[in-house]
C-alpha cells in the first residue's frame, strides 16, 4: 500500500481539500515556526499570509477556517500585532496534535525537532493549487 503524505491524511481526517491543505499548512509550522503566547505555542500569521502561503482564495480559507475550528481541529486567537493588521493566532487541539504525532507527520518536541519530509509535497500543492485559480480565473475571463 502507498503511503499518503502529509495533505492526503489531512484531507481524509477533516474530509474536506481546503481544510486539509489548512490543517498540513499548520502542521508543518508547528515545526520551529511557533510564536508563545498565554503559555502555549501558536502560529502567528495575518490572514493574507495564511491565504498567500497556502494558496486558497480568501473565502476558501474561511470556509476552511470554519470547518477546523468547528470539528475541534483547531484553537484560534485574534490578536493585533504591533498596532498594525491583525493577527490570527492558530494551534492545533491537542487531539488534533496527538493524531498527527501518530500518524507521523508532528515529531514529539515541534518546536525544536523537524520531522523528516513532513512537508513533502506541500510547497508543491501550493503551487499546483495557485496554478489552477489562475487557469480559473482566466477561463472566468473569456
Amino acid at each position: 500500500m502507498t503511503e499518503k503524505w502529509i495533505v492526503g491524511r489531512c484531507v481524509q481526517r477533516v474530509g474536506g481539500l481546503h481544510a486539509g491543505i489548512l490543517l498540513a499548512y499548520l502542521i508543518h509550522h508547528m515545526h520551529g515556526h511557533m510564536r508563545p503566547w498565554g503559555g502555549k505555542r501558536w502560529v502567528a500569521r495575518s490572514r493574507e499570509e495564511y491565504v498567500g502561503d497556502t494558496g486558497l482564495s480568501l473565502d476558501q480559507y474561511k470556509r476552511a477556517f470554519r470547518i477546523l475550528k468547528s470539528t475541534g481541529q483547531v484553537e484560534s486567537r485574534r490578536r493585533n500585532h504591533d498596532q498594525k493588521r491583525p493577527v490570527m493566532l492558530l494551534r492545533l487541539t491537542d487531539q488534533t496534535a496527538n493524531w498527527a504525532r501518530d500518524e507521523g507527520l508532528l515529531a514529539d518536541d515541534a518546536e525544536t525537532e523537524i520531522v523528516p519530509n513532513s512537508d513533502s509535497g506541500f510547497e508543491k500543492l501550493v503551487r499546483v493549487v495557485k496554478q489552477s485559480q489562475g487557469r480559473s480565473t482566466a477561463r472566468r475571463a473569456q
